[in-house]
């Protein structure tokens, strides 16, 4: 929740709405980032993808004054995710108390972070695997008959809820589908024309989502 007012007040800052907004910030990751770049309040063995989310607000920093301080406490949410547990497929598990589960939502907890290091600090190195969490949702969760995609899937089928043949919950939850079309924008907002084949697969990706829930 954190890391979405953070952002908030980071685009009302770049949109003109005044440099409070960005003081506001920089006074929130001042009590959180130590000095060295550590974040001593980080639940490392929840492995929880919502954790990641607050880590975009630290780019705002890190452009303004270039200090090893936020470009530490980016990769260390970067540390995290590199060993965040996966699928068999390579998606990011939910969390550690929902083992080999994909949600919705978790593609906007991490995602636009991930992509967002990835052009900053990364080289570009980890596009294809950030595509791959995407088309796999696609893939897995994406109803044809509903073109609606359903809110998670347990990828072992073990879950109580899970559909025996797909693994996925039986509803749609229209809060991760907000979730998954902010996913899709800021990574495609994110991405310049050198990846143009990528952003033009995650604006497809937006268009079948927005038009299914307009249907």
């Amino acid at each position: 929740e954190d890391g979405c007012v953070l952002v908030g007040c980071q685009r009302l800052y770049e949109a003109g709405a005044g440099a409070q907004f960005a003081s506001w910030v920089r006074n929130y990751l001042n009590r959180r980032v130590d000095e060295q770049g550590q974040i001593p309040t980080f639940e490392t063995q929840q492995y929880n993808i919502d954790s990641y989310n607050s880590g975009k607000a630290l780019f705002l920093p890190y452009r303004e004054s270039g200090v090893a301080r936020w470009m530490n406490a980016i990769n260390y949410h970067m540390r995290r995710i590199s060993e965040h547990p996966r699928c068999d497929n390579g998606s990011f598990w939910h969390k550690s108390i929902y083992p080999h589960q994909i949600w919705l939502d978790g593609l906007y907890m991490a995602l636009p972070f991930y992509l967002e290091y990835d052009m900053v600090l990364g080289g570009r190195q980890h596009v294809q695997d950030i595509m791959k969490q995407f088309e796999n949702v696609r893939k897995l969760m994406y109803s044809d008959e509903k073109q609606l995609s359903y809110h998670a899937c347990d990828t072992s089928k073990q879950m109580f809820w899970a559909d025996k043949q797909t693994g996925c919950s039986p509803n749609f939850w229209l809060r991760s589908m907000g979730w998954y079309l902010m996913a899709l924008v800021d990574c495609a907002q994110i991405m310049d024309e050198m990846l143009y084949e990528h952003k033009r697969r995650l604006m497809d990706l937006l268009e079948e989502t927005a038009k299914g829930i307009l249907r």
